[in-house]
């Protein structure tokens, strides 16, 4: 599973629109996590460290696939 698929699938669990998962980790745009999701863009870590505390998944998790 890539980046992209395990945003979209934590996202979707969550509840969580792309829009609204933008707002609640503070990206300045909102569509930019379409296209992490998409894999139209490759992400800094910062933005990935805010995505997944925003979702409350590990950093490991989210780049690699490891942890909770």
């Amino acid at each position: 599973m890539s980046i992209h698929t395990r945003l979209r699938y934590a996202r979707e669990l969550g509840g969580i629109s792309a829009r609204g998962l933008a707002r609640l980790a503070g990206l300045a745009s909102e569509g930019h996590v379409s296209l992490i999701e998409k894999g139209e863009s490759h992400p800094h870590a910062e933005t990935l460290a805010l995505l997944a505390s925003a979702l409350g998944v590990s950093l490991d998790w989210l780049v690699q696939g490891k942890g909770a």
